[in-house]
């Protein structure tokens, strides 16, 4: 019984999320994704761009973001064909990162 409360212990943590970054090649148009019709986060689609022990950890690492390197692979041929839409995106995604503690409820799917 006390292993299996160790094991939940040490999955608790944080998270520092980011939200997607699309490209849709057919309009030659980058996005930021992770956002339901409704402007709100769904933080299940953003993608974990580090683990931490502590907020504080967390945190930090956030104020040292370059928001101009991408926390996300982009395609080839979309960082190509529209190189100033992607750092666009990327800056606006890497201004909405956030920590969120990794046992938060809005992480799971719906």
């Amino acid at each position: 019984m006390q292993s299996r409360h160790a094991a939940t212990f040490a999955l608790v943590g944080w998270y520092l999320l980011v939200p997607s970054v699309g490209y849709q090649s057919a309009t030659n148009v980058w996005t930021m994704g992770g956002y339901d019709e409704h402007g709100k986060p769904v933080y299940s689609d953003w993608r974990t761009y580090g683990s931490y022990d502590t907020a504080a950890e967390c945190q930090n690492h956030i104020s040292g973001l370059d928001p101009t390197e991408s926390p996300v692979i982009p395609t080839d041929e979309g960082a190509i064909r529209n190189p100033i839409g992607l750092a666009k995106v990327v800056r606006a995604a890497v201004k909405q990162a956030i920590c969120i503690k990794a046992d938060d409820p809005r992480l799971k799917s719906n």
